[in-house]
């Protein structure tokens, strides 16, 4: 991240600091995961959700962030012999991005019929208290239901509730 970035965000100048990531990108930069993070981390932290939001969405299509493990084969199975459930998976144990990524993944699935009615995994990591405590959060206040495992947050299908 730019020291120039830095010193926006940290003023709590986050349209200087956006306005930074624009002049990047107009001259051909891409910003690294670190600045996008920081930068989306920053609003959310301010409160800005739709800016953290749409920041969070620039990086995505940008091909920066990548919160999504591929989806898991019922022919696959895991170390242990077993066949893991269909879903997505969403990793976010090194992420500071979650809460946005949460409510992207939350928004998608208001889009698409066929993608709710399969669960998500979202990995928190297990020490991931924070980021637990983000992710529940979000989907506490979406009236999402959710099962809490090691390291892992599920929300299930329908039909499995």
């Amino acid at each position: 991240m730019t020291s120039l970035m830095k010193a926006y965000i940290v003023a709590e100048r986050l349209d200087a600091a956006e306005h930074v990531i624009s002049r990047m990108r107009a001259a051909g930069v891409q910003p690294s995961l670190p600045t996008w993070k920081s930068i989306i981390h920053a609003a959310d932290t301010a409160g800005d959700v739709k800016r953290a939001d749409r920041l969070y969405n620039d990086a995505l299509l940008s091909g920066t962030i990548k919160p999504y493990r591929p989806w898991r084969s019922s022919v696959n199975r895991d170390a242990s012999g077993n066949k893991p459930a269909k879903g997505t998976v969403m990793d976010l144990h090194l992420s500071g991005t979650g809460r946005a990524a949460i409510r992207h993944e939350l928004h998608q699935r208001q889009k698409d019929a066929g993608r709710c009615k399969l669960p998500l995994y979202i990995i928190t990591g297990h020490c991931g208290g924070q980021m637990v405590a983000a992710v529940s959060g979000i989907l506490k206040s979406q009236s999402v239901l959710f099962l809490l495992q090691p390291g892992v947050v599920v929300v299930p299908s329908p039909d499995a509730r």
